[in-house]
């Protein structure tokens, strides 16, 4: 019974460092990209988005602005994904 316990505590704290890794690549990978994704997306949208702002939170990358068009904000969403898809993506661009 007690290995048990050991084992799980374990595994919550591999699961937790895990975590901790995954919030640290986002971050450096978002930090370095941040502007190029910026140009790329207002590129890609012909300045479509206001206030465009594309941050990192730690463990995910988050857009804000806003947008006429849910074209624009679902083709940012694309570019994102394809830069860093493997992370979570917080799409808080609004459509008006």
């Amino acid at each position: 019974m007690l290995s048990i316990q050991e084992r799980s505590s374990a595994e919550v704290r591999s699961k937790a460092q895990d975590r901790d890794k995954n919030r640290d690549t986002v971050t450096m990978l978002a930090l370095g990209r941040l502007p190029d994704l910026e140009r790329r997306i207002n590129s890609k949208t012909l300045g479509r988005i206001r206030q465009l702002e594309v941050e990192s939170t730690g463990d995910a990358v988050v857009i804000h602005g806003t947008t006429p068009t849910y074209y624009a904000k679902q083709l940012a969403t694309q570019i994102i994904l394809e830069e860093l898809g493997k992370y979570t993506l917080e799409n808080e661009i609004e459509v008006r």
